[in-house]
């Protein structure tokens, strides 16, 4: 395994030797490492973008940049350029919103767990009336 198995945006640890530990944004539909683009132009703006995270950025033949970082989850005609998530403090930022998508698709299956379990909970919740309400002591 080379050097294109993990993302080169700073803050951003995902890395496909660990996918247990991946985060995965909720407008990225499938996580993927792109690579940079041959064209010199494009590839300068690429690294100028992650250069506003990592100021000694240096670009090489194997370096990737994940889903999380693309407005669409991938370079596009109309976002063709890793603009998302570039510093770590952007991390805190919610990602974009993108129609159809349900957020229960991106969760660990135990959250799944929990979340049915919540929701099972508020249907069958009904408040109690007392008649007779204690008094205070």
């Amino acid at each position: 395994m080379g050097g294109h198995d993990h993302c080169s945006v700073a803050g951003c640890d995902n890395d496909k030797r660990r996918p247990t530990e991946m985060i995965q944004r909720g407008h990225v539909q499938e996580l993927i490492f792109h690579r940079f683009p041959k064209d010199e132009k494009s590839r300068a703006i690429w690294i100028s973008q992650l250069r506003k995270g990592l100021a000694n950025f240096e670009w090489g033949q194997e370096t990737r940049v994940c889903s999380n970082h693309f407005q669409q989850g991938k370079p596009t005609c109309e976002n063709p350029y890793p603009t998302l998530f570039l510093c770590p403090r952007d991390f805190t930022t919610p990602s974009p919103k993108i129609e159809g998508l349900s957020v229960e698709r991106f969760l660990l299956p135990q959250m799944k767990s929990l979340l049915l379990l919540v929701s099972n909970l508020q249907s069958t919740y009904q408040p109690v009336r007392l008649t007779n309400p204690p008094k205070p002591i």
